[in-house]
Protein backbone atom coordinates (compact mmCIF):
# COMPACT_ATOMS: atom_id res chain seq x y z
CA UNK A 1 0.00 0.00 0.00
CA UNK A 2 2.82 2.09 0.67
CA UNK A 3 3.69 2.46 -3.26
CA UNK A 4 -0.04 3.43 -3.84
CA UNK A 5 0.25 6.44 -1.90
CA UNK A 6 3.69 7.21 -2.28
CA UNK A 7 2.36 7.16 -6.65
CA UNK A 8 -0.20 9.10 -5.75
CA UNK A 9 1.72 11.85 -4.06
CA UNK A 10 3.96 11.89 -6.74
CA UNK A 11 1.22 12.26 -9.38
CA UNK A 12 -0.19 14.78 -7.51
CA UNK A 13 2.78 17.06 -7.58
CA UNK A 14 3.71 16.50 -10.78
CA UNK A 15 -0.09 18.58 -11.55
CA UNK A 16 0.67 20.82 -9.30
CA UNK A 17 4.30 21.65 -11.11
CA UNK A 18 1.99 21.41 -14.62
CA UNK A 19 -0.19 23.98 -13.30
CA UNK A 20 2.56 25.66 -12.12
CA UNK A 21 4.13 25.91 -15.65
CA UNK A 22 0.65 26.77 -16.76
CA UNK A 23 0.32 29.67 -14.92
CA UNK A 24 4.13 30.86 -15.66
CA UNK A 25 3.78 30.65 -18.96
CA UNK A 26 0.37 32.85 -19.04
CA UNK A 27 1.99 35.21 -16.87
CA UNK A 28 5.32 35.76 -19.24
CA UNK A 29 3.14 36.36 -21.80
CA UNK A 30 0.97 38.84 -19.93
CA UNK A 31 4.15 40.46 -18.89
CA UNK A 32 5.06 40.30 -22.75
CA UNK A 33 1.97 41.99 -23.83
CA UNK A 34 2.65 44.56 -21.24
CA UNK A 35 6.09 45.15 -22.17
CA UNK A 36 4.71 45.86 -25.53
CA UNK A 37 2.11 48.04 -24.24
CA UNK A 38 4.58 50.10 -22.39
CA UNK A 39 6.93 50.78 -25.35
CA UNK A 40 3.74 51.95 -27.62
CA UNK A 41 2.99 54.17 -24.84
CA UNK A 42 -0.88 52.51 -24.39
CA UNK A 43 0.02 51.19 -21.19
CA UNK A 44 -1.41 53.37 -18.30
CA UNK A 45 -0.40 51.63 -15.24
CA UNK A 46 3.28 51.19 -15.23
CA UNK A 47 3.48 49.74 -11.94
CA UNK A 48 1.38 46.33 -13.33
CA UNK A 49 4.90 45.72 -14.92
CA UNK A 50 6.89 45.19 -11.49
CA UNK A 51 3.86 43.67 -9.69
CA UNK A 52 3.76 40.60 -12.75
CA UNK A 53 7.26 40.13 -12.57
CA UNK A 54 6.93 39.59 -8.76
CA UNK A 55 3.71 37.15 -9.13
CA UNK A 56 6.03 35.70 -11.88
CA UNK A 57 9.15 35.44 -9.09
CA UNK A 58 6.25 33.75 -6.98
CA UNK A 59 5.35 31.46 -9.30
CA UNK A 60 8.91 30.06 -10.21
CA UNK A 61 9.32 30.07 -6.60
CA UNK A 62 6.40 27.71 -5.65
CA UNK A 63 7.85 25.17 -8.78
CA UNK A 64 11.27 25.58 -7.22
CA UNK A 65 9.66 24.43 -3.75
CA UNK A 66 7.61 21.77 -5.55
CA UNK A 67 10.57 20.17 -7.18
CA UNK A 68 12.76 20.21 -4.24
CA UNK A 69 9.88 18.47 -2.05
CA UNK A 70 9.57 15.84 -5.12
CA UNK A 71 13.16 15.24 -4.79
CA UNK A 72 13.16 15.05 -1.14
CA UNK A 73 10.51 12.41 -1.43
CA UNK A 74 12.21 10.71 -3.47
CA UNK A 75 15.63 10.83 -2.24
CA UNK A 76 13.85 9.28 1.68
CA UNK A 77 12.57 6.80 0.01
CA UNK A 78 15.27 5.40 -1.43
CA UNK A 79 16.95 5.91 1.75
CA UNK A 80 14.41 3.51 3.20
CA UNK A 81 14.49 0.74 0.47
CA UNK A 82 18.67 0.64 1.77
Amino acid sequence: MANKKTKKEEIKENSKALELYAQIKKAKTELFALEMDQAQRKLKNTSSLSLKRKEIARLLTALRLVQLTDGASKSQGHEKQV
